[in-house]
């Protein structure tokens, strides 16, 4: 016996389109680097500490509601180095104050060979990590976070955070 549906949905029922479509997953995997949300600090250059709790609680939020679901969403156009707010870290500068970021959090040493992205979405948070092809899975392991936008400032300033200097607060060192 078929039952037909007679109830068709409201108004509130949505259908988004532009959820993935392509045959290509991003996995964020937390094994590997498990002190990724440590803060740090590089003497004039970089700090990841926050100036109060509520600054770790939006940020913390921002990161797995709005970051990752982003890239999970837009991992084709992410790697193609074609998607806002993400890309590969390919200044020479940059990538030396992130390797020397990583090796303070995680007291281990990056290869060359390894890729280092900067992924986020509109506002100040970034996460630095690498992302891992194989085959049509790419693996982001995330390795710190930029809660400041110090990494690659916006040259209007528009996105980041100007008072780092009271930023003190840590999530664990």
């Amino acid at each position: 016996m078929k039952i037909k549906n007679t109830v068709t949905p409201g108004s509130l029922v949505t259908n988004d389109e532009n959820y993935v479509t392509s045959s290509s997953v991003l996995h964020i995997d937390f094994s590997y680097y498990r002190d990724w949300l440590k803060s740090t600090c590089i003497k004039n250059k970089f700090t990841n500490r926050y100036s109060d709790n509520k600054h770790i609680n939006n940020t913390m939020r921002d990161i797995f509601s709005k970051i990752f679901p982003h890239a999970q969403q837009n991992i084709n156009k992410i790697i193609a180095n074609n998607e806002s707010h993400c890309h590969i870290i390919s200044d020479r500068d940059k990538r030396d104050l992130c390797t020397k970021i990583i090796e303070k959090i995680h007291n281990k040493t990056i290869s060359e060979e390894v890729e280092l992205w900067q992924l986020g979405v509109t506002g100040e948070i970034r996460v630095i990590g690498s992302i891992i092809p194989q085959g049509t899975i790419y693996i982001f392991y995330p390795l710190f976070v930029d809660c400041h936008h110090l990494i690659y400032p916006n040259i209007n300033g528009s996105n980041n955070h100007k008072d780092v200097k009271n930023s003190k607060k840590i999530i664990y060192s």
